[in-house]
């Protein structure tokens, strides 16, 4: 290992993220928390790797081990002690808010997602974040919503025209799905039945421009 022959600490610190890129492509996401480990202690204690912010990329990555590893209540809380090493709006802080939303979906604490939601998208102005990204948190401040059972608040979302619906394989299909759920639970079902059959044309068109529509959004669709 060259960053032993070299005994610097820039280079094993770059090492360090290359493994854990490395173990994250495998899905090894136990050996990935292990390497964030050992960076979180590389970053601490050396000055010449030494950031505030490489703190904060550390334990935003610890907490996406966390997360897939079922650990939703250490992601929740590497994903807040992420955030103290930001600075507020930027966009490694909202990252991190969003790594939290889904740690809190995950343990069904809808209200902190709710409350999370929020602070995303008051964070940075729309300009700063992006189109795209302004909308995907939109997108998960209707879950929140439609968890906690409001759900105009959560249609009136739905019926926005969100950047996201640009991806049409990917975020435009849970922003269907999720809008049939919620006039399902508001007893339109005329309406229900009518965005059904818009999403099998849907597939049907995405289906001949030869996008994947995946197993799992077939069997949402049956």
């Amino acid at each position: 290992e060259y960053h032993t022959k070299t005994k610097s600490s820039v280079i094993k610190y770059y090492y360090k993220f290359l493994e854990f890129g490395y173990y994250g492509h495998c899905k090894d996401y136990a050996k990935s928390r292990s390497v964030c480990l050992e960076l979180l202690d590389i970053v601490r204690n050396n000055k010449s790797v030494y950031r505030r912010q490489r703190i904060g990329v550390v334990y935003d990555n610890l907490s996406r081990c966390e997360y897939y590893l079922g650990h939703f209540k250490q992601a929740a809380e590497c994903a807040q002690e992420a955030q103290k090493h930001f600075n507020g709006g930027s966009e490694n802080y909202c990252i991190a808010l969003e790594q939290e939303f889904y740690a809190l979906f995950a343990m069904q604490e809808y209200i902190q997602a709710e409350e999370n939601a929020r602070k995303m998208l008051v964070s940075a102005t729309r300009k700063e974040l992006g189109a795209f990204r302004y909308a995907k948190y939109n997108y998960l401040l209707a879950n929140a919503l439609f968890k906690l059972r409001r759900f105009t608040e959560t249609l009136n979302i739905l019926s926005q025209d969100l950047e996201i619906s640009k991806d049409k394989a990917g975020w435009e299909t849970g922003v269907r799905t999720l809008k049939i759920m919620t006039l399902i639970e508001m007893l339109k079902l005329d309406e229900a039945s009518l965005a059904v059959l818009s999403l099998k044309q849907f597939f049907k068109y995405n289906d001949k421009k030869g996008a994947t529509i995946s197993v799992r959004d077939k069997k949402i669709l049956n």
